[in-house]
């Protein structure tokens, strides 16, 4: 399991932001935390529901390890603007890639109901 820590640090080194090994800078850290957590309520807002509530820095992302690298991913292209950068296109679509597997898994969806009217069109009845 990964912390919200490990997730930031992994973002900012697919950015080329920090080095392999480097500690992350403290308001890096808090912006990443800020972004993670907004990006997390963003996919929460958007069907994706991976039952994470507010973050903190030291906080276990209790999702799976391939979960993990999706929102590594994610962050990295949503972190890229502050850095005056695009993020790299193999780090853009490995985060598509990864938006689309945590859809797969978490989506949310909402059971549909159905007018009675329509359940049984007049064409469909059988009269005997």
């Amino acid at each position: 399991m990964a912390t919200a820590n490990d997730i930031i640090t992994g973002a900012l080194r697919l950015l080329t932001v920090i080095a392999s090994g480097e500690a992350v800078p403290a308001d890096q850290a808090k912006d990443g935390l800020t972004a993670l957590n907004q990006m997390i309520a963003g996919l929460k807002m958007d069907g994706i529901d991976l039952g994470l509530s507010t973050l903190t820095q030291a906080a276990v992302v209790a999702v799976l390890d391939e979960e993990v690298k999706a929102l590594r991913y994610l962050l990295a292209v949503d972190l890229a603007p502050e850095f005056g950068m695009a993020p790299p296109l193999i780090v853009a679509q490995q985060a598509e890639t990864g938006r689309i597997t945590l859809q797969a898994r978490h989506a949310v969806v909402e059971p549909m109901t159905l007018d009675p009217s329509l359940v049984c069109l007049p064409s469909q009845r059988r009269r005997w």
